[in-house]
């Protein structure tokens, strides 16, 4: 099945809003060694799971990434990170660019424009009433 451009637009957005989820349990245990509040880590985690959730969908594909945390944009960008986990979370983010031939620009999103913001805070009851089901993340990113 062949989709237009606008279908795969909406495809995506779609499939965003029926799935939010969380982090690990070890990989979370792993960032909370770095820091008390890894937060950095855990933008830069949502992408990779974004990347390994939606691989089928960003296969060959020009992507637009929004995070809301400057220095995730940042880090995703230059393609390093002043962190161990970062490190890790970026290098799988490349893997993923090359083995997908995916094509991601990474952009900043005010944090109050951003959907994934308020199921972050544990903030889930809008999501629900859309239909959409939460889960955590099964596979493990960080050694």
């Amino acid at each position: 099945m062949t989709l237009t451009a606008q279908q795969e637009t909406h495809s995506l957005f779609l499939l965003l809003k029926e799935r939010f989820g969380e982090v690990h349990e070890d990989d979370l245990a792993a960032m909370l060694v770095e820091s008390d509040h890894p937060i950095y880590s855990v933008e830069l985690y949502a992408v990779w799971a974004a990347l390994t959730l939606w691989s089928d969908l960003l296969r060959d594909t020009y992507t637009v990434v929004y995070v809301d945390n400057t220095a995730a944009q940042a880090a995703l960008v230059k393609g390093s990170s002043g962190v161990d986990t970062g490190d890790q979370i970026i290098q799988g983010v490349g893997e993923f660019e090359a083995s997908l031939v995916c094509r991601p620009w990474f952009s900043w999103v005010p944090t109050h424009s951003n959907p994934a913001d308020p199921p972050s805070r544990g903030a889930t009851e809008a999501l629900r009433s859309t239909g959409a089901s939460g889960s955590t993340f099964r596979k493990r990113m960080l050694q």
